[in-house]
C-alpha cells in the first residue's frame, strides 16, 4: 500500500502507485472534501483504504491522548477515536491506525534529541511512573479500543510509539496477547531509532517477539542523527542496508516475512529517491516480504 499524506494527488498516486499494490493509507488530510477524494478513487480502483490518525489536520496536530494520567484527556481520547471510526466507515475504510502509548514515556539518561515530536506533551518522561497503572491504563485502553472496533466493524491498529523497556519488555506483548481484536502496527523507522536511541533495545528481538500480533507494518527508513533534520521517512533500499547509521533493515524484512497477512505500507517519501531506485526499493521489499509470489498478486494483504 501507498500512503497518502497531507496532499490527496491523483497525478502524483499514479507515479508511485504500481499494479500489484493493494490500497491508500491516508493521513493529515487538508480537507474533507479530499477525505471523500481519496476513498472514491481507492473505491473506483478497488483498492484497499486505511486510515491513520488523523485523517484530516487539526490546529493542534495532537494523537489522541489514551494513556494521559488525566481521566479527562483519556476520555477525550477514547471520544476522538470514535469520531474518528465513524469518519472511517462513512469512507469505506478497513482500518484505523493509532499511535501508542501517548505520551510516549521516555526512559531517564538517554538521547532524544534525534526525534520530532509535533507537540511538547506527545513524550514525558517516565521518572516517577506506577507501572501497575500503567499496566491499568493500557488494559483499559485496549478494552475500549476493542469494543469501538467491534461495533463499527472497522479494526483499531495500534502504531507502537516511543517504548519504555517496560513496554517492550513486558506491557505491550502482554495488552496485544490479551486482546487480539485490536490491531498492531510496526513502523521500521520507529524501530531504528529506538535501537540507536536505547542500546537495551533490540528491534529484531522485538519483531520476533510480536510479529504474531502484527497486522500492519509502516516501511521507512532514516540515517541516525539526521532525523530532525532530514523529516525521515527515506525509502528503503538495498544498498542503505546495514550502511553506517541506517540500520539493518533486511533483518526486519526477514522477521516479517513470516507474518501470514498484513496491510504493509510504504510510508516513505518516494521524492528523495529517484525513479529508479524507487523501484528497487519496492522490488526488494517485494522479494524479501514474498518471495514466492506472482507479479500480479497483491504482496500486501
Amino acid at each position: 500500500m501507498v500512503g497518502v499524506y497531507g496532499t490527496f494527488c491523483p497525478h502524483q498516486l499514479e507515479n508511485v502507485l504500481r499494479p500489484y499494490f493493494a490500497g491508500l493509507e491516508v493521513s493529515w488530510l487538508s480537507s474533507t472534501q479530499q477525505a471523500g477524494a481519496a476513498a472514491a478513487y481507492a473505491a473506483q480502483r478497488g483498492l484497499t483504504l486505511g486510515i491513520h490518525f488523523p485523517l484530516v489536520r487539526t490546529t493542534s496536530g495532537r494523537h489522541p491522548r489514551l494513556t494521559s494520567p488525566d481521566p479527562g484527556e483519556r476520555d477525550a481520547a477514547l471520544a476522538a477515536v470514535g469520531v474518528a471510526l465513524r469518519e472511517a466507515t462513512g469512507l469505506g475504510a478497513s482500518y484505523l491506525v493509532v499511535h501508542f502509548p501517548k505520551p510516549a514515556l521516555l526512559k531517564g539518561g538517554l538521547d532524544w534529541s534525534d526525534w520530532r515530536f509535533t507537540q511538547e506533551d506527545e513524550a514525558t518522561s517516565a521518572e516517577g511512573v506506577r507501572w501497575e497503572a500503567q499496566a491499568g491504563l493500557a488494559s483499559q485502553v485496549f478494552s475500549g479500543l476493542d469494543r469501538m472496533s467491534q461495533a463499527t466493524g472497522i479494526r483499531v491498529v495500534v502504531e507502537h510509539d516511543i517504548l519504555h523497556p517496560e513496554y517492550y519488555r513486558r506491557l505491550l506483548p502482554w495488552v496485544l496477547a490479551a486482546y487480539p481484536g485490536v490491531g498492531f502496527c510496526v513502523d521500521t523507522g520507529r524501530l531504528h531509532l529506538l535501537e540507536v536511541t536505547d542500546p537495551g533495545f533490540s528491534a529484531t528481538e522485538f519483531l520476533v517477539q510480536v510479529k504474531k500480533h502484527v497486522t500492519n507494518v509502516h516501511l521507512w527508513t532514516v540515517r541516525a542523527g539526521t532525523n530532525v533534520a532530514s523529516g525521515g521517512h527515506h525509502p528503503l533500499l538495498p544498498r542503505l542496508d546495514r550502511a553506517p547509521g541506517w540500520g539493518d533493515m533486511g533483518s526486519y524484512l526477514r522477521i516479517l516475512a513470516s507474518v501470514p497477512e498484513a496491510y504493509v505500507v510504504f510510508e516513505h517519501d518516494p521524492g528523495l529517491v529517484t525513479p529508479e531506485e524507487l523501484d528497487q526499493c519496492y522490488d526488494w521489499v517485494r522479494r524479501s516480504l514474498v518471495p514466492s509470489r506472482t507479479q500480479t498478486e497483491h504482496p500486501g494483504s
